[in-house]
């Protein structure tokens, strides 16, 4: 199967039937950012106040990392010539990355589990006025898109989600062009007990300790969720 792009007024907004027969994992996924979208935490809020200037400035160079909320979109080659190429953001709706690499004129394909979050693809891809296609399905089962037929999957910080990463690997490799590329996001739990501010000259202290999973595993602490706000702070990876 070839990858849709359906035409829908003045620009192709096109949405592909959502998989079924979700497992457990999947289901409690879904489910959990349904209601992350209802909060309207951080990773759910479109960037509708991009400027391309800056993102072209980030890609020569000028500027060593972009302002927030996109500063964690790194390195800048990975933006590098995607005008006219396929990337698929993987497991990353919102309409965030989507929306970095639309402006930069690639053609973009989400791959997100929650419907939710790709409504915020699809309006920020309707804010901006470029193409996108949207996906909705489980990140480590994609035979919806062929072999060799993608040039950059772009994939945040999601890999926790799924019980064994390696099955959304063998889908990545399976996509890829040969000479594609995959930039992949990767989060330690135990990071989150460190703090940038807990710098003493040395080293940072650790101030939230680390459970080794459960409900303390992933946790931010305390200082790091004051900045993020209310609705943000009971996220766990």
């Amino acid at each position: 199967m070839k990858l849709p792009r359906l035409e829908i007024g003045p620009l192709s907004l096109g949405e592909i039937e959502p998989v079924k027969d979700l497992d457990d994992a999947a289901e409690r996924n879904r489910e959990m950012w349904k209601r992350r979208v209802e909060e309207g935490m951080l990773y759910t809020r479109p960037w509708l106040d991009l400027d391309p200037a800056v993102l072209h400035a980030f890609i020569r160079k000028e500027i060593d990392e972009l302002p927030d909320p996109c500063s964690y979109i790194y390195p800048s080659e990975v933006l590098e010539n995607v005008e006219g190429k396929e990337v698929l953001c993987l497991a990353s709706g919102g309409g965030q990355q989507s929306a970095v690499f639309g402006l930069l004129g690639a053609h973009v394909h989400v791959v997100d589990l929650s419907p939710e979050q790709l409504e915020g693809d699809r309006k920020a891809a309707k804010h901006y006025g470029y193409p996108i296609v949207t996906i909705e399905a489980d990140m480590r089962r994609l035979s919806i898109l062929e072999n060799e037929s993608i040039d950059l999957i772009y994939q945040a910080i999601s890999l926790p989600f799924v019980p064994d990463a390696r099955d959304v690997y063998r889908e990545a490799a399976r996509l890829l062009k040969p000479e594609g590329r995959y930039r992949v996001g990767h989060c330690n739990p135990a990071t989150y007990g460190v703090d940038p501010t807990f710098w003493n000259g040395e080293f940072h202290k650790i101030k939230t300790p680390y459970h080794g999973g459960g409900e303390g595993a992933g946790q931010r602490t305390r200082a790091s969720m004051d900045r993020l706000g209310e609705n943000d702070r009971d996220m766990i990876l």
